[in-house]
């Protein structure tokens, strides 16, 4: 599936517009489900998903380093499943 479109716009420039052509992702939603916490819904462009979940666990600080998922599954869905090693981060924990 292509993800990336040719879709009709207007240029608007000094008071005059002009058709034109412009070049659009199209986005879609994607499901990041992390142990037991609840589960999270993106607006994502659908490739390398465990790429972005692992940017984002990294983010939030749920995770110090890769090395702390245990497991990462990527579905046909664009549904992401993530095991993370909680007893690598105690000592950062509250």
């Amino acid at each position: 599936m292509e993800f990336i479109k040719t879709i009709d716009a207007i240029k608007w420039k000094d008071g005059n517009y002009e058709k034109t052509e412009e070049k659009t992702v199209e986005d879609e939603y994607a499901y990041l489900f992390i142990d037991c916490l609840p589960p999270r819904k993106f607006s994502v462009y659908p490739k390398n998903l465990d790429d972005f979940a692992i940017g984002y666990c990294l983010g939030e600080g749920l995770i110090k380093t890769n090395e702390d998922i245990e497991e990462i599954k990527v579905s046909k869905t664009l549904i992401v499943t993530m095991i993370i090693a909680w007893y690598h981060l105690r000592d950062t924990r509250v």
